[in-house]
């Protein structure tokens, strides 16, 4: 699955994608259509109740930020 190519685990919890934060389930599909054209990707997510910022590139590997 994407999630695990890209270094996510199954208990992550996006809340942000490019400084935009999730409110619903629909904004998050207009994101993701959004990101098929970036070269990269910047989100914010829980893991473990810690929030965590990731930086995606095009090849698809991810760096603290």
């Amino acid at each position: 699955p994407l999630f695990q190519q890209l270094g996510l685990n199954g208990g992550d919890v996006l809340t942000e994608i490019n400084g935009t934060r999730f409110n619903s389930p629909a904004q998050g599909l207009m994101l993701l259509q959004e990101l098929m054209s970036a070269s990269r990707i910047e989100v914010r997510l829980l893991r473990n109740g810690a929030a965590l910022p990731l930086t995606f590139s095009l090849d698809g590997t991810a760096e603290r930020n």
